[in-house]
């Protein structure tokens, strides 16, 4: 099987089941050899943040002379993004073999469950199968929904389990208050095994934490917000002063800072049992990389997967704290099934330019309905027909503001491309001038 087709027979298969558990995943796993049985996890869950803390997880430990794998959803440029070790992409041949092997697989789970494998759960599983072959010391794995029933969670007693911020999102499946969602992503809480929270989490959704934990005799790590001081905050990274300790963080944003806490804390209480992580903490941190979160592409450029109303909050106090005052063009994208209109208003309120697109998803808003939104606010706004044209007219606005700040933000199943499409764009105007300067 060549990778292009097992691309293909991944994405044939829905995301989700028609009907919630764990029965699929685990009737593959267990036809596989129970892979995940053999590989040591920390599970990561949360409704933002979910990416980053598990990327900064890996990078301790892949530091520290661990092999670590890491599992992550969804994916900016390149499908074998979500299946890591050591931070290096899992080649595209032991994808393909991956996928060949599991193919009949699926076809044996559905004639015993009577349903067919998910997209995720095939993941999952090739996941834990790669991993476990590869002989990882630790994997990430980061819930792609919720919990309690996400395919990940086949994890019987992780290392640790992380609970990152909880916010609403994907209400419909998962409950409409903070403390329904913060049940479900509590799921994977394990008996006996410890769990770190975000530093900031509301009193409502923290009040459940701590409840599971005490069920499940479950140490909690509570990172402590009054032993925080950020020294300095800029496009570049963070400094901050935690438990009378400097770091520096090269992924901005204040909210990366709390996540940040989660790692240090967790890292500190398995460090016993994984000697050189605690020595590896600064390094890592300093130096770890994550595309789509604030990511600058190019001078004033950047790209961020802010899909839900807590992303955008966060994005917009970023905007304010670095760029005040300055010209911003913004390009957005967004799927029908999220809070769009909080989200839309929110960066039109603070844009002079605004670009709406239509992602690649089935589930995705039109552009004609994001320009609607974004009108009342800035009554330039634009549908554009294509991420091209979007790129195009987005570099030509932030030529003709001057000193203009370029942000392409929503979700992730378009923000991929859009950086492609702004890359190729700015590098065409660079030959252009050069071009004309001769």
């Amino acid at each position: 099987m060549t990778y292009e087709k097992a691309l293909a027979f991944i994405h044939s298969r829905g995301r989700f089941g028609s009907t919630l558990g764990l029965e699929r995943v685990g009737t593959l796993l267990k036809l596989l050899g129970n892979p995940e049985k053999k590989v040591r996890c920390i599970h990561v869950a949360g409704t933002n943040g979910k990416g980053s803390t598990s990327a900064m997880f890996a990078e301790v430990f892949t530091r520290a002379g661990y092999k670590t794998g890491l599992y992550v959803s969804p994916f900016v440029e390149d499908f074998r993004e979500r299946i890591q070790i050591d931070r290096r992409l899992i080649p595209g041949e032991d994808l393909a073999r991956w996928v060949e092997k599991l193919a009949p697989l699926c076809e044996k789970t559905r004639e015993i469950t009577g349903t067919e494998v998910t997209e995720f759960e095939l993941e999952t599983a090739l996941a834990f199968g790669y991993y476990a072959e590869e002989a990882c010391d630790v994997a990430v794995m980061e819930v792609g929904l919720g919990g309690r029933f996400d395919a990940t969670n086949v994890i019987e007693s992780p290392l640790l389990s992380a609970i990152c911020y909880i916010g609403l999102d994907h209400t419909a499946i998962l409950g409409d208050t903070y403390a329904k969602i913060a049940f479900e992503k509590c799921g994977i809480i394990k008996k006996g095994r410890p769990t770190v929270s975000y530093a900031d989490q509301r009193p409502e959704a923290l009040e459940v934490i701590r409840e599971e934990c005490r069920k499940k005799e479950s140490p909690l790590l509570l990172p402590g917000l009054s032993s925080l001081q950020i020294t300095s905050l800029s496009p570049e990274g963070s400094d901050f002063l935690y438990k009378g300790e400097t770091f520096h963080l090269s992924i901005p944003g204040r909210h990366i800072v709390k996540n940040a806490l989660s790692v240090i804390e967790g890292c500190r209480y398995l460090a016993p049992e994984f000697p050189g992580i605690e020595e590896k903490l600064k390094e890592a941190l300093a130096e770890v990389s994550f595309g789509g979160r604030f990511e600058r592409i190019a001078p004033d450029v950047y790209i961020d997967a802010a899909h839900n109303p807590d992303c955008v909050d966060a994005v917009c106090d970023t905007i304010e704290k670095f760029f005040s005052g300055r010209k911003l063009i913004a390009v957005m994208g967004m799927l029908r099934d999220k809070d769009h209109a909080y989200c839309v208003k929110k960066i039109a309120e603070k844009a002079d330019f605004f670009f709406a697109v239509t992602p690649d998803s089935p589930r995705a808003q039109p552009a004609e309905v994001t320009r609607e939104e974004a009108l009342p606010f800035v009554p330039s706004a634009e549908a554009c027909r294509t991420l091209r044209e979007a790129a195009e007219k987005a570099v030509a606005a932030r030529e003709k503001a001057g000193d203009g700040v370029l942000i392409a933000l929503g979700s992730l199943y378009y923000i991929g491309a859009m950086k492609r499409e702004l890359l190729a764009v700015l590098e065409e105007r660079k030959e252009e001038e050069s071009r004309e300067s001769h």
